[in-house]
């Protein structure tokens, strides 16, 4: 089963990737700063906790196949980095798809 870490889970984009991760039959970890508004993702992990610190980036990295970056800002498209391989980021590969 491949198992992915979707960063912002706790966002609109988030909290939909990780709905349709899991009907994907994807294993999910999310993270982010916050709990989703309005409902909970059904992610298999949710974990609470800030990105920019390496020490928790390299935890909540661990035995991840796909790491999944969603962005979105009220004057740009929103856009969504994949990015596949070791979670040290050597011999990965990524792709940005603008949705």
């Amino acid at each position: 089963m491949t198992r992915a870490l979707v960063n912002g889970a706790g966002g609109f984009i988030g909290g939909h990737l990780v709905k349709r991760l899991k009907a994907e039959r994807f294993w999910v970890r999310a993270v982010d700063l916050k709990r989703h508004e309005f409902s909970d993702p059904p992610a298999d992990e949710f974990i609470q906790g800030d990105l920019r610190d390496q020490a928790f980036v390299r935890e909540v990295g661990r035995e991840i196949h796909v790491v999944y970056q969603p962005y979105s800002r009220p004057d740009k498209a929103s856009s969504l980095t994949r990015v596949e391989g070791p979670p040290n980021g050597i011999g990965g590969s990524t792709t940005n798809d603008t949705v």
